[in-house]
């Protein structure tokens, strides 16, 4: 995630979950500038595509 030219801070923590019993949750920080123009499916994409 860090990668990503509207991202200086990330992190990834686990957090609860009923069926699986931790799943993971990604926290980002965005740049002020991209805040309007990056979305949260644009990151999902990053991840998923392992760019």
């Amino acid at each position: 995630m860090s990668q990503h030219e509207a991202v200086p801070e990330s992190a990834a923590i686990g957090v609860p979950d009923e069926k699986w019993g931790e799943r993971p949750m990604m926290l980002v920080v965005l740049k002020p500038g991209f805040k309007e123009k990056v979305s949260e499916e644009d990151l999902k994409h990053l991840l998923l595509a392992g760019d």
